[in-house]
């Protein structure tokens, strides 16, 4: 396993996973962190799935980010593509949790604007907290029984599920430390919102090439000032975390 160094802001060298977890958690109450991978040239997938770019370093400090947070909002196109099961923590970080009086897992919050998800599925039928579902208002009216038995369902937004709408939905059920995993499409949307505190982006040593997408890929110009706070590193492999300045 290829040890973790933080570069910025303090110096630290091999840092184990409650080392990670009490950087990531050293953030204000409410928090939407933005937390996503891509290649030198500025390719988000390998494969058409973002772990094929990520190593253990990667998936580590993915997890010491789910461990601090109270929910991970993620598409539900790429939980499908990224092979996403029961949002369930390891006994460490449960542990971790409980030393916090926190729950001991965070809420699986998918955004599904088709409600095109099959209610079998382990990410919903096994998850350790009932998940919730974001959906357009439409959508949220008409919701199969079989879905609504195992999620929250609720609207968000009139042709899509609208960020600002869905943090509302978020905060009102006490979940303020939000961990959002993309893909793409909802990492544009978020950051064009302005609702995005912290991205943490992994940058894998690679060349990737092909057409996949890239971070803020949207037609406006988003635009916004980013400002470094912390930079790790992993072999060849950074991790740079910067926060909004507003």
């Amino acid at each position: 396993m290829t040890g973790i160094d933080r570069i910025l802001p303090t110096t630290a060298t091999d840092l184990d996973d409650d080392a990670l977890a009490d950087d990531l958690a050293d953030v204000p109450d409410r928090w939407v962190r933005l937390t996503m991978i891509a290649s030198l040239d500025g390719a988000t997938a390998h494969d058409g799935a973002s772990g094929g770019l990520g190593d253990d370093a990667d998936v580590r400090v993915l997890a010491a980010a789910r461990r601090v947070a109270d929910a991970v909002l993620v598409g539900a196109g790429t939980a499908r593509a990224e092979g996403y099961e029961e949002l369930a923590l390891d006994a460490e970080s449960v542990a971790w949790r409980r030393e916090r009086d926190l729950p001991e897992h965070p809420v699986l919050v998918l955004v599904s604007g088709s409600l095109d998800l099959d209610p079998t599925h382990p990410m919903l039928q096994r998850a350790p907290r009932r998940p919730l579902v974001l959906t357009t208002d439409a959508a949220a009216r008409e919701v199969d029984p079989a879905l609504a038995a195992v999620a929250d369902v609720v609207g968000a937004g009139e042709e899509h599920v609208e960020p600002h709408r869905a943090m509302v939905v978020l905060h009102d059920r006490d979940l303020l430390r939000i961990q959002c995993e993309g893909g793409p499409s909802l990492a544009a949307a978020m950051l064009a919102a302005n609702v995005v505190d912290e991205t943490c982006l992994t940058i894998a040593s690679r060349i990737e090439g092909g057409a996949s997408s890239r971070i803020g890929a949207i037609d406006e110009t988003i635009a916004h000032r980013m400002r470094l706070h912390a930079l790790l590193r992993a072999g060849d492999t950074l991790v740079v975390r910067s926060v909004r300045d507003r």
